[in-house]
């Protein structure tokens, strides 16, 4: 599948659950936030070289679960499930590619997580 196939199948997705959020501002803000990361993923894949798609598919799931659950402490992780799940539904990911976006996603938070 083009990666331009699968980056809007991936908007759509997306697109489709901020749309679901019962805060109308929390779905603003989560369309404002995922796609002004991955804007910058993309610019910043350009700049280093890196796969310009992959970047942009890690910036538009980075706080996936933050935006659809609210806030939690290891949004992290937690994003990094959802994303998962997210590209395997959409097909045309191969498992390498779908291992790269969600190792940046589980790493793209600088908070420890605790031990509790």
């Amino acid at each position: 599948m083009p990666s331009s196939h699968r980056l809007e199948r991936l908007r759509q997705i997306i697109d489709k659950g901020l749309r679901q959020q019962p805060d109308l501002e929390e779905g603003r803000c989560g369309f404002v936030h995922l796609y002004g990361v991955a804007a910058l993923c993309a610019l910043l894949a350009i700049k280093r070289g890196l796969d310009q798609e992959l970047c942009t598919t890690a910036g538009m799931l980075h706080d996936i679960w933050q935006h659809k659950y609210y806030p939690v402490e290891d949004h992290a992780h937690l994003s990094a499930k959802e994303a998962e799940e997210i590209l395997v539904s959409c097909g045309g990911y191969a498992q390498e590619e779908i291992a790269i976006i969600c190792d940046a996603i589980r790493n793209h938070c600088s908070t420890p997580i605790r031990d509790k």
